[in-house]
């Protein structure tokens, strides 16, 4: 698909429907894409801060929304979440807190467990070690937990072969293995979250990563949940749940979508135009059920114990973010070339370089 920008009206929808899909705009000149083709160095410098800008953005949005309501909002980054934006999660003064790595006393007579820590991946991405590290590290914030069963665990990799981590599995060459004609999948989750979980036993257990593998599953008597994101289709999924004083009491599934799509790009990720879909209810784990017709649907603070998990800025009251960005990131917009390229973190990106031609001139001005 190509879509040319000839005026600023144009290029502000343009830029917008890109944001929208996850991806990152930067418009330049033909002689700075040309230069930028051949410097790596430059092209992750760029991508750096552009995904800095993002993140900030949607931390001062996020402040700005909340700054009335009384629900916390907690978060986690992601393996896709560069060690960039870590400073810009924690600076002071945003509504968000930047659970990451604590456990943290939270509404409800609760405490929350935090980590974006997963195990390794055939992305070779930031924050993944071995499984052994990984146990260690978690082992280690599990230890000063009061009472597992009054504590919510929020870690990024679901636990392995839960259900909750199934994906096609990758050749040497990061290809999906096929199998008469099928794709072949399997659970690819950690171990050591696996072994975290079965030896705590926490109340609840929130997990991202694995987007296609949304559900909820239940390891001994913990309740384990992955929402599953189709973030590029223009769907944030997410969780309520109600904790009560004996354990979970409700899950609810919910969804947002965009009300409409401006243009040929799959919109996505803006909550100023979400509209709420109806839940997915369910009183037991692995039971799934409408709620009846008419039944009233109370917001997150007036759940009390609630905790829900979404995506970005969501009302949320404990929130992960398991991939702000697709793995195939675009660290520029529109026209002229695209080539693929693999920058210092190890992840494979398409980088397009953008050019706004004026009405009248000729491809490749200014």
């Amino acid at each position: 698909m190509r879509r040319s920008a000839r005026n600023d009206e144009e290029l502000a929808a343009l830029e917008r429907d890109i944001a929208d899909v996850g991806y990152y705009s930067f418009v330049t000149t033909s002689e700075e894409a040309e230069r930028l083709s051949t410097d790596e160095a430059g092209r992750d410098e760029l991508l750096a801060r552009l995904m800095g800008e993002r993140v900030a953005a949607w931390m001062a949005l996020a402040t700005e929304r909340l700054a009335d309501g009384t629900v916390p909002l907690y978060l986690i980054p992601g393996n896709d979440d560069e060690f960039v934006i870590d400073p810009i999660l924690n600076q002071p003064g945003l509504r968000p807190v930047n659970a990451d790595g604590k456990v943290l006393d939270i509404p409800g007579g609760l405490q929350l467990l935090a980590s974006g820590w997963l195990n390794h991946t055939p992305w070779q991405t930031s924050r993944e070690e071995t499984e052994d590290q990984l146990y260690e590290r978690l082992d280690a914030l599990a230890q000063q937990v009061r009472d597992p069963r009054r504590a919510v665990f929020m870690i990024h990799v679901p636990p392995h072969d839960s259900g909750l981590d199934t994906a096609p599995l990758l050749d040497e060459n990061l290809r999906p293995t096929i199998s008469a004609g099928d794709v072949q999948r399997g659970p690819v989750g950690s171990t050591a979250v696996r072994r975290l979980i079965e030896s705590y036993q926490p109340v609840l257990a929130v997990h991202g990563h694995i987007h296609e593998s949304g559900g909820e599953r239940r390891i001994g008597d913990t309740l384990c949940i992955n929402p599953g994101s189709e973030a590029n289709h223009g769907i944030l999924r997410g969780y309520l749940i109600d904790i009560g004083e004996k354990g979970v009491e409700l899950s609810q599934r919910v969804e947002g979508r965009r009300a409409r799509m401006r243009s040929g790009l799959r919109p996505a990720r803006h909550p100023a135009s979400l509209e709420r879909a109806a839940p997915e209810s369910s009183g037991c784990p692995g039971g799934r059920m409408r709620p009846p017709a008419g039944a009233r649907m109370r917001a997150p603070d007036q759940i009390p114990g609630s905790l829900a998990q979404k995506r970005e800025n969501t009302s949320s009251f404990c929130a992960s973010l398991p991939h702000p960005t697709p793995q195939n990131r675009i660290a520029a917009t529109a026209r002229a070339f695209a080539q693929p390229t693999r920058p210092s973190t190890g992840t494979y990106s398409s980088t397009v370089w953008a050019m706004l031609t004026p009405l009248g001139s000729k491809p490749g001005g200014p």
